[in-house]
């Protein structure tokens, strides 16, 4: 998750006994109105990613197990390609929530 509503809207609708994977705070750092309640109630759970002290070895497992799990058709339908003069119109927009899947930001 981003953090922010985002990451409060997702531990709102996540099922009994899940887990939420937080691996950054470009939504927010706070959590909106959120409570314990989830937590209790449903046994949520909520993970911290720490991506900057992993070491090689796990990132290589990790990043093993996204390509073998991840279906690249899913992932294309799920991204688009922005020109880097496009960035400003985007960022407000990822910011509110208003963006769903992967932007990939063209540089040249």
């Amino acid at each position: 998750s981003v953090g922010g509503i985002t990451l409060s809207a997702l531990i709102a609708s996540t099922m009994y006994g899940g887990a939420v994977a937080a691996c950054g705070v470009a939504g927010g750092a706070n959590v909106d109105k959120l409570t314990v309640m989830p937590f209790i109630l449903r046994g949520i759970r909520l993970l911290g990613v720490d991506s900057v002290h992993a070491s090689d070895t796990a990132r290589k497992r990790v990043w093993d197990d996204v390509c073998a799990t991840l279906d690249a058709d899913t992932l294309a339908s799920n991204s688009s390609l922005i020109p880097l003069a496009k960035v400003p119109e985007y960022a407000p927009k990822i910011l509110k929530g208003q963006v769903r899947g992967r932007i990939v930001v063209e540089i040249s």
